[in-house]
């Protein structure tokens, strides 16, 4: 899915540009410090005294939030203009857009801090560095940086039991009120907004002019974004069904070796590893539900996304100097249709899913191999100890499996013939190469 993937990342970058009027001068722009807070509080303080209905308050209220957002130093402020627009109009679709996709991204405040303990202080350390490194501007530099380190953002998570707290907790609830909001935009037919990005830098977006510096959104936009937190909701609920804290003393363990030792370590001692760990992988009280969950938001996200591909077509005048081009042929387009019915097949399961290819006879074409694979067992029936999964035999050199307690794989693969297939399978599939031993074992 990789327009899927597409969708997702123009997305999320939005919450880094915004757009003002195209012919005035951004208050904002060349203030620094206490200057922007001046020119915030003299726009706020015409706003609420002036004799305007609420409507047309919150609509200025959203303009200056436009304006905050679309220089670095003023960012910060850009949310507050757009919930104080709410107040006076919760339907109003500029400030709804805006925050909806502010909202995610500012719940993840000061996460170098924050996640330095679960990463490691000096992974943590030097991600950051990598981050900003790549960042020459020094005024967007410093507005990232104080993102990443703000210390002030919430406790650090010692255990990824308080990370997966966090995740069901504080993240999904984001989530869906930026769905929520998002909802209430695609509503309005008219929706369309212009970004002018010039203050983020001048990479090019959407269009062969590379001195233009604005973009459009329109409902495909909104779809997307809609679609984009729903596919993160599915990831967070994935992520926090099974217990993992254990896992941090493994990476320690692995941490404290040397590079010789962890090149000779093989599959059998990763799985022994495991299995002295009796919590690690073990579905967490309430993971059942979030699996269940996730699977209904799966659903959804592949259909708005195919409804996605339907709305952008190949017309690219219909697309011009919108974010989300159209498709730059057919190809594409049915691509992304068909790969969507794909991804859906597999979850609504079973479906056949292609392992390699086999001839039988030297004058006879190559022919497809695949198996059954039913995805929704691991969704409505989670596997309770994903370990019992684990080849419990291996060959004399440690790094291919000999027999696996259950070749379905907890029902995944109902009839239990990937094993089996993948070793009669003269040419196997690129980037499917399973670490077995094709034995008898393995063949049944």
């Amino acid at each position: 899915m990789k327009y899927t993937t597409y969708i997702i990342v123009l997305t999320v970058s939005l919450a880094t540009v915004s757009c003002s009027g195209l012919f005035n001068k951004n208050p904002f722009e060349g203030k620094k410090g206490n200057e922007i807070t001046q020119v915030y509080t003299r726009a706020v303080t015409a706003i609420k005294d002036s004799e305007e209905t609420p409507q047309e308050k919150a609509e200025r209220f959203a303009l200056l939030g436009q304006s905050a957002l679309e220089t670095p130093r003023s960012a910060h402020l850009a949310i507050v203009a757009f919930e104080e627009a709410l107040k006076l109009d919760a339907t109003n679709a500029k400030a709804n857009f805006y925050s909806a996709l502010l909202l995610p991204l500012l719940s993840l405040k000061g996460v170098s801090i924050r996640m330095a303990e679960i990463v490691t202080p000096k992974y943590a350390q030097e991600a950051t560095e990598s981050i900003l490194k790549g960042i020459r501007r020094m005024d967007i530099r410093s507005v990232v940086s104080d993102f990443l380190k703000d210390e002030k953002a919430g406790e650090v998570f010692k255990t990824l039991s308080e990370l997966q707290q966090f995740m069901t907790g504080q993240l999904l609830a984001t989530l869906e009120e930026s769905e929520r909001r998002l909802e209430i935009v695609s509503k309005d037919s008219s929706f369309k907004v212009t970004f002018n990005y010039e203050n983020w830098g001048y990479a090019k977006l959407h269009t062969l002019n590379p001195f233009n510096t604005t973009v459009t959104l329109d409902q495909i936009e909104v779809k997307s974004a809609k679609t984009a937190m729903k596919g993160m909701a599915v990831w967070v609920k994935i992520a926090a069904s099974y217990n993992l804290d254990d896992a941090l003393a493994l990476r320690d363990k692995y941490l404290s070796k040397d590079k010789a030792s962890l090149k000779h370590m093989t599959f059998r001692d990763v799985v022994e590893d495991l299995k002295q760990h009796p919590k690690l992988l073990t579905l967490n009280a309430n993971g059942a539900d979030l699996l269940k969950s996730a699977r209904e938001n799966i659903s959804q996200a592949v259909e708005s996304t195919k409804i996605i591909a339907n709305m952008i077509g190949t017309n690219d005048a219909e697309r011009e100097g919108k974010l989300i081009p159209a498709f730059g042929k057919y190809e594409d387009y049915a691509g992304c249709r068909v790969g969507s019915c794909m991804v859906d097949d597999i979850l609504s399961g079973p479906v056949a899913v292609p392992v390699g290819q086999h001839k039988n006879h030297e004058n006879e074409k190559y022919k497809e191999r695949t198996v059954l694979v039913d995805g929704t067992v691991i969704f409505y029936h989670p596997i309770s100890d994903l370990k019992a999964l684990l080849p419990t035999e291996f060959d004399a050199s440690g790094k291919l499996a000999k027999s696996f307690p259950d070749v379905t794989f907890g029902g995944m693969v109902p009839n239990g013939d990937l094993l089996s297939t993948y070793c009669s399978t003269a040419d196997k599939a690129k980037n499917f190469d399973l670490p077995i031993e094709c034995s008898k074992s393995t063949q049944k």
